[in-house]
């Protein structure tokens, strides 16, 4: 059996409203995928940092994507007016 692969992204037009399903988000994939509680509060500390406060400071569009393949996800987040910010796991 082949890994899973999958790409799913959001854009943002209420950052607080995200920041909420942000959790819900982690919990449903984060924990599918494998990745441990510390891990998975990890990565939503670190989008939540890369966010910034963008798109409550009218930095829009702002964007957050989820990838998996080849046995890792990528998380990236991108805003006008600010560098991309990526990060990639190793999955389980």
């Amino acid at each position: 059996m082949s890994d899973p692969e999958f790409l799913f992204a959001l854009e943002l037009s209420d950052e607080a409203s995200f920041d909420r399903m942000l959790t819900d988000i982690a919990d449903a994939v984060f924990l599918h995928l494998g990745l441990t509680r510390p891990a998975v509060d990890a990565l939503v500390a670190d989008v939540r940092a890369a966010l910034g406060g963008a798109a409550d400071a009218g930095r829009r569009p702002c964007t957050v994507r989820f990838a998996v393949r080849a046995a890792e996800i990528e998380i990236v987040v991108a805003h006008d007016g600010a560098a991309e910010w990526r990060t990639r796991r190793p999955l389980p």
